[in-house]
């Protein structure tokens, strides 16, 4: 019996992404199994002499018609497989397996909070201005034909400090003797001096102390740390999650002239960055109008419980 065809019948465990001059590629996220390059001889029933089919590239499969590649290691950059039967090639492929699906984990909102009181006037700043140039790590992954992407950090630094501006510190309205007040007489007496201070560390209705001779440098920190975790928890974090949903449903056809991984995640990383400023600016927008409010009232019960233990 003559063989007249030996051809591609198969591949399975591959997607087909298009025809290269003549080569077939192929594409898989990693994974347990294999792909499988199936060849047929016609006539079926032939049975075919040892060597017939000569291979390069890929590993022995069930007989000589067969070719497999692992999906369990990253192929990036792909492996061409070769068929001939007497010296004519009878299949040509690349098959590429790229990282699959990832667990989803949710982006890591990387900030590191630093004390610097050299950027503070009275009485405390935080400067969070790095929120708008972070350092911004996204991934790519392969799944069905489809580049899809992943945003997997955030980070920046947000410093704050505090001054006193000469103000004297209160750390104990108990304290004896009492502590001079900024520019107080020296001869003031434990009651002026606490009378004063009672003064300028009782809040007003949203807060506010006036610290006007005296201050708490506790209670100060602990206002512009507020503001650090204010932002953070109930404002930037939960913008940057909706950044996260939006690049996270971004895709792209997988096709001949898009197989490198880079370039592909390259060329999104541009729009990612300004989905992720227009979600930091609507996060600013919604942070700032009582910001201060919601700072001040934080502490104002802390305030308070100072004030009262200072008995003139």
């Amino acid at each position: 019996m003559i063989i007249t065809k030996v051809e591609l019948d198969t591949v399975s465990s591959a997607d087909f992404i298009g025809d290269d001059n003549g080569t077939k590629v192929f594409a898989s996220a990693q994974g347990s199994g294999q792909v499988t390059i199936q060849l047929k001889a016609s006539p079926s029933s032939v049975s075919l002499p040892s060597g017939f089919v000569s291979w390069s590239g890929g590993s022995s499969g069930s007989n000589q018609l067969q070719r497999i590649i692992s999906k369990s290691a990253l192929i990036e950059a792909g492996e061409t497989v070769t068929a001939t039967t007497w010296g004519n090639d009878v299949f040509k492929g690349r098959v590429y397996v790229f990282d699959g699906t990832p667990s989803p984990s949710g982006v890591n909102i990387d900030v590191t909070v630093t004390r610097d009181d050299s950027i503070a006037s009275p009485f405390g700043v935080t400067v969070r201005g790095e929120a708008w140039s972070p350092a911004e790590t996204y991934d790519i992954y392969y799944e069905n034909k489809k580049w899809k992407f992943v945003f997997e950090k955030v980070a920046y630094e947000i410093k704050w400090g505090i001054n006193n501006g000469g103000r004297t510190n209160v750390p104990d309205g108990t304290a004896s003797p009492f502590p001079l007040g900024m520019e107080m007489n020296p001869a003031s007496t434990e009651a002026q001096k606490k009378t004063q201070a009672k003064s300028d560390l009782t809040p007003d209705a949203i807060g506010r102390a006036p610290r006007t001779l005296y201050w708490s440098s506790a209670l100060t920190s602990q206002h512009e740390l507020f503001h650090v975790s204010d932002w953070l928890d109930n404002y930037y974090a939960p913008k940057t999650q909706e950044a996260e949903t939006w690049i996270e449903t971004q895709e792209e056809e997988v096709t001949l002239s898009n197989l490198t991984l880079s370039a592909v995640l390259n060329a999104k990383k541009s729009d990612f960055h300004d989905k992720l400023i227009e979600k930091t600016n609507e996060a600013q927008t919604d942070y700032n109008p009582d910001k201060e409010t919601r700072a001040y009232g934080d502490g104002k019960d802390e305030y308070q419980t100072l004030a009262d233990s200072i008995v003139p």
